[in-house]
């Protein structure tokens, strides 16, 4: 059973916790300051002090970032394999694991923890399962997780959403998919097209180096690849309960939540689990249209958190696409409707937002042609130089005024080379002007 909630502990139940102990405890989204602290996420960390009279911990958390499974979790004795049924098995010896760290979730790099003052009540001890042997970076151990199966590790998975602790969470789904997703000869396979449109492959041959001679479904054309480069999953045969679907969906929302939340404050390591979502989603259709089952409603779902995480990149017409084609075999569903709505807000959002950049942008490339023309020909070096460095200074401004880093707004990098022309001709105009003077003199 998952732990309750520390609204219902009290302090005669709460455990004894001393420096150096790995904890979790709740944590204030950075992009949500109303939100009530029973809603927080979960985070893990390691206590530094504890002071028992005023009822606070300092803590160091962990990064965010999810922990890629270690290999030793995969070790597992040969006779295990006899107790697990024909949805949960091993890899077959003769099998080989894609060699990645992640199968969906962005590998990120790992930084130094915040330390903070959270309240005693608020911590939790981590579930018996879970071992952490460096509580500064938190690796996790490679001792034991105390899961054999890809259920197994799904449920630990479960656990740790409920506990909206969504970094672990995700390690132990990607765990769970790994066990699933076993390179074998007659097996079939998804592999990226080229053009991020997945399409499903056989194997046919299996080399020492990873390289599989493969036949895709659709066209029967054959080729070569690389099982750890070019493999995105390995379809799981007979797979009646749909374990591959439910653990990339879960997955996936726990990727969107670490977009919200990790990425609050870093808009590439949002974009990266944003992305990642849209894989895992995507991933979770390719399993559904290959089972022909729809008992799990996988292509609702996988569509409707696909489409949040398009609307969140900006990419309306793919957020558009997926609510529509849900509204299409369901017509009441609400959530798809609620799709559409953000997106139409958001688009009239980005309307206005891109309005007011180019009413400023224009304004600073008046300023910066009408400065450089007057400088060549009337101020000294060193005042025309320091006016060409207020140019510049004046449309860092205007990019700092519009966040330009997030899809909401004009392509940034466009803005830059725009400015960085204006400043050339700025340069330009400045040097004319000064040649012209010289003449004359």
């Amino acid at each position: 059973m998952v732990r309750a909630m520390e609204s219902t502990k009290t302090p005669s139940d709460s455990p004894q916790f001393t420096p150096g102990s790995a904890v979790r405890a709740a944590r204030q989204p950075t992009n949500d300051d109303d939100q009530a602290r029973s809603q927080w996420p979960r985070c893990r960390g390691t206590i530094l002090t504890v002071s028992e009279n005023d009822g606070l911990a300092s803590i160091i958390w962990n990064d965010m970032a999810p922990i890629p499974p270690p290999s030793s979790w995969f070790n597992v004795p040969d006779g295990d394999n006899a107790s697990c049924s024909k949805n949960t098995t091993h890899r077959h010896r003769s099998m080989q694991m894609i060699q990645r760290p992640f199968l969906v979730t962005p590998n990120l790099d790992r930084g130094d923890g915040k330390e903070e003052e959270v309240p005693l009540s608020s911590l939790d001890s981590l579930l018996p399962f879970e071992q952490i042997d460096d509580n500064r970076t938190g690796r996790v151990s490679e001792a034991s997780s105390f899961a054999t199966t890809p259920s197994a590790f799904k449920e630990q998975g479960d656990a740790l959403l409920r506990l909206r602790d969504y970094s672990a969470a995700a390690t132990r789904y990607e765990a769970a998919l790994a066990l699933t997703s076993s390179i074998g000869l007659g097996g079939t396979i998804v592999l990226n097209d080229g053009t991020g449109r997945p399409v499903l492959a056989e194997i046919d041959c299996i080399e020492d180096d990873m390289q599989i001679d493969i036949t895709f479904v659709d066209s029967g054309e054959e080729k070569t690849v690389h099982a750890s480069r070019d493999v995105l999953l390995c379809l799981m045969e007979d797979d009646d309960d749909r374990i591959q679907e439910r653990i990339l969906l879960n997955l996936s929302r726990c990727l969107l939540q670490l977009a919200d939340i990790d990425g609050s404050a870093d808009h590439v390591r949002a974009t990266k689990y944003r992305k990642a979502a849209v894989l895992g989603c995507t991933l979770a259709l390719s399993c559904a249209s290959y089972g022909y089952g729809q008992g799990l409603g996988t292509e609702e779902k996988a569509r409707l958190i696909r489409g949040g995480a398009y609307l969140d990149l900006g990419k309306y017409k793919h957020a558009v696409a997926d609510a529509k084609q849900i509204l299409k075999v369901n017509p009441n569903n609400s959530q798809a409707k609620k799709l559409l709505r953000g997106v139409e807000r958001r688009e009239a959002q980005k309307k206005r937002t891109d309005k007011r950049l180019a009413k400023d942008v224009c304004k600073w490339v008046n300023k910066a042609t009408e400065t450089a023309s007057g400088d060549g020909a009337s101020v000294s070096d060193k005042t025309a130089q320091g006016n060409l460095q207020s140019i510049t200074s004046s449309g860092e401004a205007v990019l700092s005024r519009h966040d330009t880093s997030n899809p909401l707004s004009s392509n940034a990098m466009l803005i830059r080379i725009l400015m960085a022309v204006v400043v050339a001709i700025a340069v330009k105009l400045w040097i004319m002007g000064y040649e012209t003077l010289r003449q004359n003199r």
